[in-house]
């Protein structure tokens, strides 16, 4: 579709959303005129045509090379009154030719005149366009040398475009922008935080002192910035620092200095983390727990032992999974259980973290006898979300064990055109061919009608698109579990596999602290479909919150299955393979 018939058809909100979600621009127009003076005279003389009719001038002034066409096209820009409607439009248009156009008159423009041109609802139009013609040559030399220094001038949001689009640069004159802008007053602390986020990329460890020093500033992200950046510096110097980290009045900076003590592995740290376990805030007592786990040894399973007593659900679950790879026990998140086995078994035990997939096994040994679980995983938590995939393929038959669907029990199963040799495979239990589809629900059905009224909970079905059942997680009692129930049944497959977009639409109830992911191919729709880019993306969506994704996936193709294996491992979660 051609800017035009997008103008036409929605206006400008419907050329943002487009280009938002979409692409950049089309290219030009193939039949420009030969010069720019000629291109003047076109627009003077089209004045009193609508802004759709006059756009193709404007798209050959963006390709026509004449350092006078960049002039002219700025002059539109930066003229006008930006709360005039008319004027509103055609800054938008012309703020995207001349990113693309992409001289360094352009985007000192764009970077100078942007954020005074376009209203403040607009501005995200500036953040768009820079991402879609991210500045190169010239103008990347301009952002450097020069552009940087309008920071300071700016209000805090324009900050944090421009500050992005220098984090998005591999140049190493980032790490000097950074160093040169730090501490300047006239930048607030969330601007801040990305120079010091600069200054970590780049490795600046001469800039450890004045960033230390930040770390009075009373804000959350800033305090992070600068406990994260201290530590990839090995700035041992600063251990007060850390420790001032596990006091501060932010639970995310608490969170963020469990991390940095847990990466450590020093046993020293032990009783500098202990106080975490019984801290407000769950997410803080899950870092504490996850950081003590990485340390190992003796010193810790006894208070992770005695945190298991009083432990909200989901670090409950967290505290047994910790003693799981311990002591190569499973008992469960039953603190009396641990207590009388640890009382007699503490002197012959050897306290070391066995391999995740000796973990995995005892996991999978013990998820027969485990009540309250969905494919063998525990449901303990208390703000969970369970998401599953209804994509086409999940109308694919599935084979499963008869006598364990009959019992309700968890089971492995497979997709095959042959019965028989699926029998064989199954240690010759008698097998029956299901969709897959009927599988989930059932599954999730038995999970829904065994969650504990009072637990907060949520589903999310999804294909190429998203669809929550509810806007947020909601407090189970017996009316809320039949109209569950009733959606689960409902469930239907059709369309493609958007993971991505599916996670962070998981994730963005802020409640939310266990999910659970079923899923039977790979990522085939979304706004990101690279594997990789989903696992960092998720990845840095989840560092502080923690939230624990498990992985439920059915006959998956092997680069599926990885991408779904590493979900749960790199999420604190884990992978069931059916």
């Amino acid at each position: 579709m051609s800017m035009i018939r997008i103008l036409r058809a929605g206006g400008l909100g419907a050329l943002l959303l487009l280009v938002a979600l979409l692409a950049p621009l089309e290219p030009l127009s193939a039949s420009e005129p030969d010069s720019f003076r000629e291109l003047k005279n076109r627009w003077e003389g089209s004045a009193g045509q609508s802004l759709t009719d006059r756009l193709p001038i404007l798209e050959a002034m963006g390709a026509c090379n004449e350092p006078a066409a960049g002039r002219f096209l700025v002059s539109l820009f930066v003229e006008g009154n930006p709360s005039d409607p008319r004027t509103n439009a055609l800054h938008v248009t012309v703020l995207w030719i001349l990113a693309k156009r992409g001289d360094e008159a352009s985007y000192e423009a764009i970077v100078t005149h942007g954020f005074t041109a376009l209203p403040s609802s607009e501005w995200r139009a500036v953040e768009q366009a820079v991402a879609a013609h991210p500045p190169e040559g010239e103008a990347e030399d301009w952002l450097f040398e020069k552009g940087y220094k309008v920071l300071p001038r700016l209000e805090e949001r324009p900050q944090g475009i421009v500050l992005g689009m220098i984090l998005a640069s591999a140049d190493p004159r980032s790490g000097e922008v950074a160093a040169d802008l730090l501490g300047n007053r006239a930048l607030p602390p969330g601007s801040q935080a990305l120079l010091v986020e600069l200054l970590r990329r780049n490795g600046r460890k001469d800039t450890a002192k004045k960033v230390n020093r930040l770390f009075r500033v009373k804000d959350a992200d800033l305090q992070i910035a600068v406990l994260r950046a201290l530590r990839d510096f090995e700035a041992e110097e600063y251990s007060k620092t850390f420790h001032d980290g596990l006091e501060s009045r932010f639970w995310q900076v608490r969170a963020t200095a469990a991390d940095v003590f847990g990466g450590t592995l020093d046993p020293e740290v032990v009783p500098s983390l202990v106080p975490l376990l019984g801290d407000a805030f769950p997410e803080v007592q899950v870092a504490a727990v996850q950081a003590l786990q990485k340390i190992g040894g003796r010193a810790v399973v006894d208070p992770l032992i005695a945190a298991l007593e009083d432990a909200p659900g989901r670090v409950r679950d967290d505290i047994a999974d910790a003693l799981l790879w311990l002591t190569g026990q499973d008992l469960g998140p039953e603190h009396l259980a641990w207590k009388n086995w640890w009382a007699t078994n503490a002197a012959k035990t050897t306290v070391k973290e066995i391999t995740r997939e000796e973990f995995e096994r005892r996991r999978a040994e013990a998820a027969g006898s485990t009540t309250g679980t969905y494919y063998g995983l525990r449901v303990i938590s208390r703000f969970v979300t369970f998401v599953v995939d209804v994509s086409g393929s999940m109308n694919e038959p599935y084979l499963v064990d008869e006598e364990k669907e009959r019992k309700g029990g968890s089971r492995r199963g497979g997709t095959s055109v042959d019965p028989e040799a699926e029998e064989e495979a199954s240690g010759g239990a008698k097998q029956v061919q299901r969709q897959k589809i009927e599988v989930a629900r059932a599954e999730l059905g038995r999970a829904v009608k065994g969650l504990r009224d009072g637990t907060e909970f949520n589903i999310i079905a999804f294909d190429s698109l998203t669809a929550p059942w509810q806007r947020n997680l909601v407090e189970m009692d017996s009316e809320i579990r039949e109209q569950a129930l009733g959606y689960v049944e409902r469930l239907s497959p059709g369309g493609t596999t958007n993971i991505f977009d599916t996670l962070v639409e998981a994730l963005a109830d802020a409640r939310v602290n266990t999910i659970y992911f079923l899923s039977d191919g790979a990522p085939t729709a979304g706004s990101v479909q690279d594997s990789e880019e989903i696992l960092r993306r998720i990845r840095e969506l989840n560092e502080i919150r923690k939230v624990k994704i498990h992985t439920i996936g059915f006959h998956l193709d092997p680069n599926a299955a990885e991408l779904m294996r590493r979900l749960a491992e790199e999420n604190h979660g884990s992978f069931v393979a059916r």
